[in-house]
């Protein structure tokens, strides 16, 4: 996700470009991507995830994202379709998002430092 509409920077946000295919040693492929920067270290770092049975699998959710929005290499990952091209996917819009489907489930909408993986994950499993 980035801050603003232009605030969008290759050299510190994912990139589609950013995304490797790989294989373990038990050869089960893994998606690793290049992190330029985090929130919490100037330093670059890999963070791979391999697919997961069930509703929440990382894999299948990537592969949605690709099909449904098809971002171009040099875009952020995170970015939806808009008018005639894509915008990059902001906080505010993806608050939004998750305040809807909260809606829809009867679930209370998240706010803020409640927004983590943990209870993301906890959270999409009863929608």
């Amino acid at each position: 996700m980035v801050p603003s509409l232009l605030s969008f920077d290759p050299s510190s946000h994912v990139k589609l470009s950013d995304m490797q295919i790989k294989r373990d040693c038990n050869n089960l492929i893994m998606r690793v991507f290049y992190i330029p920067k985090t929130k919490t270290s100037r330093e670059e770092e890999d963070i791979l995830f391999t697919h997961q049975t069930g509703s929440s699998d990382p894999e299948e959710a990537l592969l949605n994202n690709l099909r449904v929005n098809e971002p171009s290499p040099g875009i952020t990952l995170f970015s939806y379709c808009f008018k005639n091209g894509h915008r990059p996917l902001m906080k505010q819009k993806f608050i939004g998002w998750l305040a809807q489907a909260a809606k829809v489930t009867g679930l209370d909408p998240l706010q803020g430092h409640e927004i983590h993986i943990g209870s993301m994950l906890d959270d999409l499993q009863t929608i």
